[in-house]
């Protein structure tokens, strides 16, 4: 879930597809997504500015600091 990408996300069909490449079987996967979910996903994409869903607190320069 945390590599989830919009690419991944197909909110028109409420499908979210996880590509071979980030699979171990090495077997694409699809996943339904509820009502909610697609609501929920399409306003966050509109405040979204990142390819992916859940963009990381932390990066490989600094870490998240509550100061």
């Amino acid at each position: 879930m945390r590599s989830a990408t919009w690419n991944d996300i197909d909110l028109e069909n409420g499908l979210w597809n996880i590509p071979v490449s980030k699979m171990k079987m090495k077997k694409a996967h699809y996943i339904h997504l509820s009502d909610l979910v697609v609501r929920l996903l399409k306003e966050y994409r509109q405040i979204s500015h990142h390819k992916f869903l859940f963009k990381s607190i932390r990066t490989k320069k600094e870490r998240y600091s509550t100061k």
